[in-house]
């Protein structure tokens, strides 16, 4: 279910806020964008300025919204069949919506938009003997850069095969995919498809997925703890998955006792293993490593003996070098070996849960501690942080902590975490150029700073429905960039940035108001 879905089934909320004007009346058209006839049914949401509306389009492809406050807003529209609504010429799944600027003054308002046919893929799932699987599904995704720069598989919403092992996807944006094959025990192993692409419009047919004919054995697992007397965890019973080696997704999950048992037949190969007790104890996680290569496999699970961690977060303004104890924030430890993708609204395959280790807020004096982080590399956030308040620094044991990531070694090792939080005090608008008016609306704008080592001075914002921004930073030297739509966090990868790096505008910034700029959006490589 993607972001618009969801709001749809908590219903729309609208604020009012008498300081701002009222547009009396919102309204316009969609249309298809290959036969210009009306698209009637289409689930609309309009989202900005503090409120929220919803409609759906009558026979005619017309929609209204009344008594909307003015300002900046996102109109999202989606309808099986066709690609989410977009700003013209985007290319990207993840590019939905169309920035708008509503005034009071300028009374009712109308708008025509058009909305692509999706693409499609169809295709076969065959078993080793060339008969049809029934209940596979068939999972297309496309590769996107995550928050920390790394390419990696972003999978959309699939479709089961029939009786005839057939299957079809609909509602796809133009573009390469890749497919993933899951079978009726979401254990089989099949031979992927090869990468098709897809037109706006059309229909690509997949080669036959082939279930393949490799060798199977029993998995079977049971959990240790030796913090324990007889080496018995403190729950009868254990959480698990089982991922196949360098995937992300799942095949098997599941609650069995810690005494062992049984999770299925899985083909010969290497998995890892993901595990925890249901209860939140200090030493209630765990991973390992399995090799399947018989017909019966007893894997014995060790809980790790867990580090705690303490810190504190200082605020330091120039007024106050010493630093003042900051109290209510969160620290969050999130698995980097995982997909760190903070995309709004995705919770498909391959997105990274929300869970991890968390501290307790910070207390009065700053201080907080995390307890039971288990061996394996995490990245660090703050919840809590203000827009205008950044990671200055970031310490542990007393050295400088590199784009905010941690390696935890085995051992329960006390680590001493340290961040002071800065303030971004300059401020740079500007506005977005190119030859094609529709390209500066809903544009990806990219501070990064000269030493881009520094993480955290990474300033990302979108432009409005007038190709106008506003952001905040801290005084520096930077460059600017501007793209029409961009995969994930692409400009935190050195590779993909190497064709940009001469293009980008370079900018000195000071504190408090800067000059105004313009950037020209450049095109993706």
């Amino acid at each position: 279910m993607n972001f618009l879905s969801a709001m749809f089934l908590l219903g729309g909320v609208l604020f009012q806020n008498p300081e701002k004007e009222i547009v009396p009346r919102y309204s316009g058209q969609i249309l298809d964008a290959t036969t210009r006839a009306p698209i009637d049914s289409v689930r609309l949401l309009l989202a900005g300025s503090g409120q929220t509306a919803q409609t759906v389009t009558d026979k005619e492809g017309k929609f209204s919204f009344e008594k909307v406050l003015s300002g900046a807003y996102t109109l999202y529209g989606e309808k099986d069949g066709y690609c989410n609504l977009s700003v013209e010429q985007r290319r990207l799944p993840e590019s939905t919506g169309i920035p708008l600027i509503l005034a009071g003054s300028a009374g009712s308002s109308e708008s025509v938009f058009l909305m692509l046919a999706g693409g499609a893929i169809s295709g076969r799932v065959l078993d080793s003997r060339g008969d049809p699987v029934r209940g596979a599904r068939a999972l297309p995704f496309y590769m996107r850069y995550d928050d920390l720069g790394r390419l990696v598989p972003r999978y959309l919403d699939g479709a089961d095969t029939d009786d005839r092992g057939e299957y079809l996807i609909q509602g796809l944006v133009s573009g390469v995919y890749g497919l993933r094959i899951i079978g009726t025990q979401n254990t089989d192993l099949f031979e992927r498809p090869a990468a098709v692409t897809v037109e706006a419009g059309g229909i690509v047919k997949s080669p036959d997925a082939i279930l393949l004919a490799t060798q199977n054995g029993q998995l079977r697992l049971r959990l240790f703890d030796d913090s324990q007397p007889n080496r018995r965890p403190q729950s009868p019973v254990f959480l698990f998955q089982v991922l196949r080696e360098g995937e992300s997704m799942p095949i098997v999950s599941g609650t069995i006792p810690v005494t062992g048992e049984s999770v299925g037949r899985l083909a010969f190969g290497n998995y890892e293993i993901r595990f925890r007790l249901p209860t939140s104890t200090s030493a209630a996680w765990g991973r390992t490593a399995v090799t399947l290569n018989r017909d019966d496999v007893l894997a014995d699970l060790l809980l790790q003996r867990p580090s705690e961690i303490s810190g504190r977060v200082l605020t330091k303004y120039a007024s106050d070098p010493i630093g003042v104890p900051l109290a209510g924030l969160q620290t969050r430890f999130l698995d980097a070996s995982a997909l760190l993708d903070s995309a709004p609204g995705d919770t498909r395959p391959g997105k990274t849960s929300p869970d991890g280790f968390y501290s307790l807020p910070s207390k009065d004096d700053g201080t907080f501690v995390v307890a039971g982080v288990l061996p394996g590399l995490f990245r660090i956030d703050l919840l809590g942080l203000t827009p205008l308040q950044y990671v200055a620094e970031a310490e542990v044991n007393g050295q400088k902590l590199q784009r905010r990531l941690l390696q935890i070694e085995s051992g329960g090792r006390h680590h001493e975490l340290r961040f002071v939080i800065g303030e971004r005090t300059a401020i740079l608008r500007g506005s977005v150029e190119s030859f094609v008016p529709s390209q500066t609306r809903g544009a990806t704008i990219a501070l990064i700073p000269d030493d881009r080592s520094q993480a955290d001075l990474f300033v990302v914002v979108k432009s409005d429905g007038q190709g106008a921004f506003e952001l905040n930073a801290v005084p520096g030297a930077f460059h600017l960039y501007a793209w029409t739509e961009l995969p994930g966090a692409a400009y935190m990868n050195e590779e993909f940035m190497k064709p940009y790096d001469a293009h980008g505008l370079p900018i000195r910034l000071e504190s408090g108001q800067n000059g105004a700029v313009r950037v020209r959006v450049l095109e993706v490589q």
